[in-house]
């Protein structure tokens, strides 16, 4: 399995903690979808920086209880290896799930994030979601641009609104239109509000 993700830098700038989103991660629930939590499993990751270049190419190898992680960091050029135990849970209904064990604090995970050479928790990481750095009109604007994307459009609120994906329901189609018109309903606002500010000045 190869997979290529986009690291969202630019979310960190407002928050002098690291942000979530612009590290690379290691989530078992995603690995598990893919069939790749069997001992002998390989996956081969690669993320990219928001602009495109490349940042982290990452290798993960299955082992009988454990994740063997190879990570390159390309700006760097440095290569790191570590070892990340597999825990079996049982869950409240029958049947086991596997959690990631953290290195640094030993607690169960469903994820662990990449910042420096040791992929951590995001509580050992003193690290935040993107929501948590920016207020309402922020973040409303992030939730229009995730719906027009999510739809198969462009994110910039200036372009056409999406048409309805091939395959999607009109009541889903409608629901996320009302979402979009709301969130862009507010930042617009918001924009008019400081621009306003701007002229008293």
């Amino acid at each position: 399995m190869t997979n290529s993700h986009l690291l969202d830098d630019e979310r960190q700038r407002p928050s002098e903690k690291p942000v979530m989103e612009s590290l690379a991660s290691l989530d078992v629930r995603i690995l598990m979808r893919n069939g790749l939590l069997h001992c002998g499993s390989e996956a081969d990751l690669r993320f990219r920086t928001a602009a495109g270049e490349p940042r982290h190419h990452v290798v993960v190898m299955v082992a009988e209880d454990a994740l063997i992680v190879l990570f390159d960091d390309t700006l760097e050029g440095r290569r790191h290896r570590q070892k990340i135990l597999l825990v079996a849970v049982k869950c409240h209904y029958g049947g086991n799930k596997s959690l990631l064990l953290c290195s640094s604090c030993g607690h169960r995970r469903v994820a662990l994030y990449l910042l420096g050479m040791r992929f951590r928790c995001r509580i050992c990481n003193n690290s935040r979601y993107w929501s948590q750095c920016h207020r309402e009109p922020d973040r409303k604007r992030e939730k229009a641009h995730q719906i027009r994307e999510r739809l198969g459009g462009s994110r910039s609120l200036m372009a056409p609104f999406p048409d309805k994906p091939k395959g999607m329901h009109w009541s889903t189609y409608l629901d996320a239109v009302d979402e979009c018109e709301q969130a862009e309903s507010i930042w617009t606002r918001h924009l008019t509000g400081r621009f306003r500010k701007r002229l008293r000045v």
